[in-house]
């Protein structure tokens, strides 16, 4: 559904706000921990924590923000993720610059 090329617009909703420093405008990192096993290491789990994109944040309350897709990494040199988008248990963090 939909036309091609065309851009879905959504809202992502945070636990993080005022109270943690964050205001309206705030770029934060989104990572996301993808764990795989180690074949040659007893089937170690190892867990890496990867940088997906980015998120501008343009409403603050004190304990939650709303933001938007500012950037989303998908070059030759991102690994490669099941979903395409960010989703409930991503990480974020400030970005500082």
């Amino acid at each position: 559904m939909g036309f091609d090329n065309e851009i879905t617009k959504k809202n992502y909703y945070m636990n993080i706000g005022s109270e943690q420093g964050v205001s309206e405008g705030t770029t934060l990192d989104v990572f996301r921990v993808i764990s795989k096993s180690n074949p040659y290491d007893n089937l170690k789990r190892i867990n890496y924590k990867i940088k997906i994109g980015e998120i501008k944040v343009v409403h603050t309350g004190e304990e939650a923000a709303i933001g938007i897709l500012q950037a989303l990494k998908s070059d030759n040199e991102t690994p490669l993720f099941d979903l395409n988008g960010f989703m409930i248990g991503d990480y974020v963090s400030v970005n500082i610059k």
